[in-house]
């Protein structure tokens, strides 16, 4: 099962896509999706708790 993420305002990224998280940037693939100021600090120690 998959877990989800909010990163912005209007973004959810799954977990087991995430490639790389490089300051307020996660890459998926292809793609590069911001992360929102408000949702940094939470998706870092969601990450780190992996």
């Amino acid at each position: 099962m998959a877990e989800f993420i909010q990163v912005h305002k209007s973004l959810v990224v799954s977990k087991q896509h995430i490639n790389n998280v490089e300051g307020n940037r996660i890459t998926s693939g292809a793609y590069t999706i911001p992360i929102g100021k408000t949702y940094k600090s939470n998706v870092i120690a969601l990450l780190s708790a992996q």
